[in-house]
């Protein structure tokens, strides 16, 4: 089930789930659902306070949320926001598992996994085309059995954390998404160690530590790996030239793009197919 909505928010359909395509104005709304529910922006920004906690949702980002108290939305005068929401199935008393000691709210990088890929690429296409709101059941299934996935992963990096109290887990889990999420919205640059810490509120040396016990490899890493990847796609599905394909992955000078490059896929450059040019 698919839904139009131009102001305030939604509660689930408990049974089947559905899609709350947003346009919110400025202000706030109250938010209760019964079962847990995925948010994306895809224009402006809100602000989801749950449970005394305010998560910023930007372009970019995915909140998870579990079933639970009411949560309020804001958006800031002067700014409307577009956006989706997806409440997902009701599975009777089943809810984010506890046995992984996750957070009520989850703030992710959309673009981190499959799961955020989908229902942002979903809400663009419902923006852009609203009277095609006729969502197959498949697709519901498909995020519904895509969640757990998700939240498995954001189990184990919790539970990688070397910090006793629960509690405390989370909150720095929950700063290293923020810092995560960074590196996802600036693959056409290197992002300095200062900015990351500044943003995530946390020291360089404990970004770092933390960093790569909950992703299994530390920031500059991480991030170095986001950019060749996307590199080596656009080598694969276009015929811009190498130069243009390095400077858009943060790298000035061609010979440390291939330097990076060879060291992270064991080839150079120009060993990736290209495709082949039509005649015309």
């Amino acid at each position: 089930m698919v839904e139009m909505r131009r102001h305030g928010a939604g509660s689930a359909s408990p049974l089947s789930g559905k899609f709350v395509v947003s346009a919110l104005p400025p202000g706030e709304s109250a938010v209760q659902s019964s079962s847990p529910s995925i948010k994306v922006v895809i224009e402006g920004e809100e602000i989801h306070e749950i449970d005394g906690r305010p998560y910023v949702v930007r372009p970019g980002q995915m909140l998870l949320v579990d079933r639970g108290a009411p949560s309020r939305a804001t958006v800031r005068r002067n700014q409307q926001t577009l956006g989706l929401c997806v409440y997902l199935p009701w599975r009777g008393d089943d809810g984010f598992d506890p046995n992984l000691l996750l957070p009520r709210a989850i703030l992710q990088a959309t673009d981190s996994n499959p799961l955020g890929r989908l229902i942002a690429d979903y809400a663009a296409r419902l923006h852009r085309a609203p009277g095609d709101a006729q969502l197959p059941a498949a697709m519901m299934a498909q995020v519904n059995a895509s969640l757990d996935g998700v939240l498995s992963s954001a189990g184990q990096s919790i539970g990688a954390l070397e910090v006793k109290k629960a509690s405390t887990r989370q909150e720095i889990y929950h700063r290293l998404e923020i810092a995560r999420a960074l590196l996802h919205e600036n693959i056409d640059r290197a992002v300095p160690l200062d900015e990351l810490a500044r943003t995530a509120g946390l020291s360089g040396f404990h970004l770092t530590r933390y960093f790569a016990a909950a992703y299994g490899a530390p920031p500059a890493r991480y991030h170095r790996t986001l950019r060749l990847d996307r590199a080596a796609q656009r080598l694969r599905c276009t015929n811009l030239a190498i130069t243009e394909v390095a400077l858009d992955a943060g790298y000035a000078e061609l010979s440390a793009f291939t330097h990076a490059f060879r060291r992270e896929f064991g080839c150079p450059p120009t060993a990736i197919e290209r495709p082949r040019t039509r005649l015309s």
